[in-house]
């Protein structure tokens, strides 16, 4: 959940900062426009990602119990350190981005 809450915090902040809409008052327009459909998708993909990294192995390990295999523990260590890599990314690519494009703005 931490992972989750991280990156999709992130990715508004940053896809926000980098796709700014600062002549529109209305809110509903703002959101549907390219920084609000952008990030709508990418926030949908990393739910996705960081899902089925999680939920894979332990579904794989449950199916392999009931056949009689177990899935090895180095399933559930490679999905959660893909999670934390796949959260780093969605953390500090879209923050610099958007640092960048505010700094483009003020010069």
């Amino acid at each position: 959940m931490l992972f989750i809450c991280a990156g999709l915090s992130a990715l508004a902040v940053g896809i926000g900062a980098l796709f700014p809409n600062l002549r529109e008052d209305n809110p509903s327009k703002i959101v549907s426009g390219f920084g609000g459909t952008l990030n709508l998708v990418l926030s949908i993909l990393f739910l996705v990602l960081i899902v089925a990294l999680t939920a894979v192995p332990y579904h794989a390990a449950q199916m392999g119990r009931k056949i009689g295999i177990g899935a090895p523990p180095q399933m559930f260590a490679l999905g959660m350190v893909l999670a934390v890599l796949l959260t780093v990314a969605a953390v500090i690519l879209p923050l610099w981005m958007g640092v960048a494009a505010f700094e483009r703005m003020e010069t």
